[in-house]
């Protein structure tokens, strides 16, 4: 059976107004299906990038469930008088779904990250689900440095048989790699772009304290840990509340 959400487009991209458990449920009902599925998790600096970017945005608006991954999303839709729901992020729904792969006996493939980081990411979710199966975890290129093909990686995808597939390439990449591949990886049921998780799952980069991500400061430990990110930082922080307030009808509510 369909389960059916509110939906809210904010500039031209659609976003479902889910809870995490309400996310949940849908990936669950997506793993017994027979078909193959895109979710993503959509987040202020998705929004900016598919609002000029209409490949992004199509790949979006395709995508069977997109979460609401980022505080400034619902502060936004505050301001514009709708509620959003809760904020879904993308590395709790990974674990999540971990957790539900490991009681279902399904196998999970990670795809992506710096060299090590994806088999890092693989033993810290054994770690937590010893009955988990990890189907298998690389990253683009292969033990002499070079990178893969599109159609080598899909090969060892096809071979694994994994049930969910996490992408972590970075968005828009990750989506667009998805979106292009998924109908040749016949037994993955549920692919998603993750794009830092596996840094959070390896110790490579740590997350923001859970007091910074209940206040909406997430933004300021990146920006103290990776201070690199800063042009991302602002668009996501300050320009995409600017361009929304604005913008005429940037946000608009629908049933599905």
């Amino acid at each position: 059976m369909e389960t059916f959400f509110s939906r809210i487009n904010i500039l031209g991209t659609r976003i479902d107004n889910v809870t995490e458990a309400e996310a949940l449920r849908r990936i669950s009902a997506l793993l017994d299906s027979g078909r193959t599925s895109m979710i993503a998790t959509v987040n202020p600096e998705f929004l900016m990038e598919a609002r000029h970017n209409t490949e992004f945005r199509s790949a979006l608006n395709a995508s069977i469930l997109n979460v609401p991954d980022g505080f400034g999303i619902r502060l936004v839709c505050l301001w514009r008088g709708i509620r959003i729901k809760e904020r879904v992020t993308g590395a709790d729904v990974l674990v999540r779904m971990c957790q539900m792969a490991s009681e279902r006996h399904q196998g999970v493939f990670l795809f992506g990250a710096m060299d090590g980081v994806a088999l890092a990411a693989a033993a810290e979710l054994k770690r937590q689900f010893p009955n988990l199966v990890i189907a298998g975890a690389e990253n683009e290129f292969d033990s002499d440095g070079q990178e893969r093909s599109e159609e080598q990686v899909c090969e060892r995808i096809r071979n694994a048989k994994p049930a969910i597939l996490f992408v972590a390439l970075g968005a828009p990449k990750q989506e667009f790699w998805i979106r292009k591949n998924l109908a040749k990886l016949p037994s993955v049921r549920v692919a998603m772009g993750v794009g830092g998780s596996f840094e959070y799952l390896s110790g490579d980069l740590r997350r923001a304290p859970q007091f910074f991500r209940r206040i909406g400061f997430e933004w300021l430990w990146r920006l103290l840990l990776q201070p690199g990110r800063w042009r991302r930082i602002v668009t996501a922080v300050f320009i995409f509340p600017w361009t929304v307030l604005r913008t005429p009808r940037a946000i608009v509510t629908e049933l599905s």
